[in-house]
């Protein structure tokens, strides 16, 4: 400051010296005398109090081993004029009782007194001493008094840097903590890493006791700027400037004076308007109400209004994006839209499939004649154990929200060359799979065979071309067979409630 620089040159400092070579006055000399007797006085009668108090305890021992009063004058009014001998002894502790008594009650007036001198000579002792310090207050040098004050701003300005500074670093605290919070993929499990400081960096301000500690802080940063404002309007501050007046360059010191506290009031003012631009309160208090709502697990689902399914499944399009980004910050984009679907559960579905199909245990014959030099024969041209062909199938299932289901199936296959039916596929289906399926069945077959009319036999001659001798029926054997399902989403005919 200017005004320290200026006050320690040789004339101020002469100057100064000769005003604080003063000695104590006469009135400092003669309290400092009274504060000494009164001492005096103020031990000599704690000794007499706590000689009393030993006397006042022996005495009250005394007193209790000894007979009440009340016991003793029943006992005298108890006895018979004869018993005078009797009469006498009892007669004599009652007066030793009431000399005792008498002398009890005159220790404690007498403590009472004293106690009561005891308290005036404290009061006035501090009374003395106030006054001691008042007039050496008063006597104190120019120098002492700008020093002093200089000293006390110094301080207090120093300290509200340091306060400023303190809350510079909750404010980085609050941004990294936020800066954590930004990611729209944010679970509670990691909110509660950020949180309980486990495999990642702790948010500071987030410390048991932290928020109150930050509170303190900015409380502590408001206090020192008023009473440094204060300070600098102050009474005290009028008398530094008389005294500087009596010094050769008074004025100019004056001067000098005003221009840093001019300065300290405008760096205190923009150090005030900087810490208050943070709008730490607010802040402090978003994130207790933050850290409690994200503490909350029910934070972090979504519910929706009721929705009435009807068909196998709900389709719900779900589009997440960033939280709002102030300041200019750049924040990784962590925006994702998809397609989530929720299975139905309930009621009847039914599934139309085409697949391929194993006939096993009909067997798929063809015949023919030949003719040779001795007649005519039949023949069997083919004669399939296994016979393949694509067959359409209904399924119908119980709708469920698993990979799987069991179901009932019937099945047909069509003969296309001659547009007939050709096999019914009655079974009982696995269905892998939820939208689209894969089926695998099993079952009876019922198959239209061809076979020999009665009275044909194979490889026999025969005189003539034999006409009619085939005939079509249906036969029982059994079937396995995989589809795929063509039917991937359609509404349950029955519907149960659970």
């Amino acid at each position: 400051m200017k005004i320290e620089s200026e006050i320690q040159r040789s004339v101020n400092e002469e100057k100064l010296k000769d005003q604080s070579n003063k000695k104590l006055s006469k009135r400092i000399t003669e309290i400092e005398k009274q504060i000494e007797n009164n001492l005096t006085l103020l031990e000599s009668n704690k000794f007499q109090r706590n000689n009393l108090i030993n006397k006042l305890e022996n005495l009250s021992k005394q007193l209790f081993s000894m007979e009440s009063s009340y016991d003793l004058k029943i006992k005298i009014d108890s006895l018979k004029q004869e018993d005078d001998k009797i009469r006498k002894t009892v007669q004599k502790k009652i007066d030793r009782r009431n000399e005792l008594e008498n002398k009890q009650r005159d220790y404690e007036n007498k403590i009472k007194n004293i106690d009561g001198k005891i308290t005036e000579y404290v009061n006035k002792d501090n009374m003395l001493n106030a006054e001691l310090k008042k007039i050496t207050d008063q006597d104190k040098t120019a120098k002492e008094i700008i020093v002093d004050y200089l000293r006390g701003i110094k301080n207090m300005y120093t300290n509200l840097y340091l306060s400023a500074n303190n809350i510079y670093e909750i404010n980085d605290n609050y941004n990294n903590y936020v800066d954590k919070l930004l990611s729209p993929e944010l679970t509670q499990e990691e909110y509660i890493k950020i949180k309980n400081k486990t495999e990642l960096e702790n948010a500071v301000i987030l410390k048991d006791g932290k928020l109150n500690e930050c509170n303190d802080e900015i409380n502590r940063f408001d206090s020192i700027k008023t009473n440094l404002l204060m300070k600098l309007n102050d009474i005290e501050l009028d008398k530094i400037k008389d005294q500087l007046t009596k010094l050769p360059d008074g004025q100019s010191l004056i001067i000098k004076l005003n221009d840093d506290i001019s300065t300290i009031k405008k760096d205190v003012n923009d150090l005030s308007k900087t810490v208050n631009d943070l709008n730490m309160r607010k802040k402090l208090n978003y994130v207790e109400g933050l850290n409690r709502i994200l503490s909350n697990p029910e934070t972090y689902t979504y519910t929706s209004p009721p929705i009435q399914g009807y068909e196998d499944y709900l389709k719900f399009d779900v589009n997440i994006t960033g939280r709002k980004v102030e300041d200019g910050k750049y924040i990784i984009d962590r925006s994702k839209r998809f397609e989530y679907k929720e299975y139905l559960k309930g009621g009847i579905r039914f599934d139309f499939s085409i697949g391929t199909v194993f006939d096993i245990g009909n067997k798929q014959q063809e015949f023919d004649i030949i003719q040779n030099n001795q007649g005519y024969e039949i023949i069997q041209k083919t004669n399939n154990q296994y016979i393949p062909t694509i067959a359409g199938m209904l399924h119908s299932s119980w709708r469920s929200a698993n990979n799987f289901a069991l179901g009932f199936t019937l099945g047909v296959s069509m003969d296309m060359t001659k547009l007939q039916l050709n096999s019914l596929f009655p079974g009982i289906s696995l269905l892998l799979g939820k939208t689209d399926k894969i089926i695998f069945t099993a079952g009876p077959a019922l198959r239209k065979v061809t076979q020999l009319t009665n009275g044909f036999k194979l490889n026999t001659l025969l005189g003539s071309s034999p006409a009619d001798y085939t005939s079509e029926s249906y036969k029982l054997g059994w079937f396995v067979g995989v589809s795929w399902n063509l039917t991937n989403k359609q509404k349950s005919l029955m519907r149960l409630s659970y």
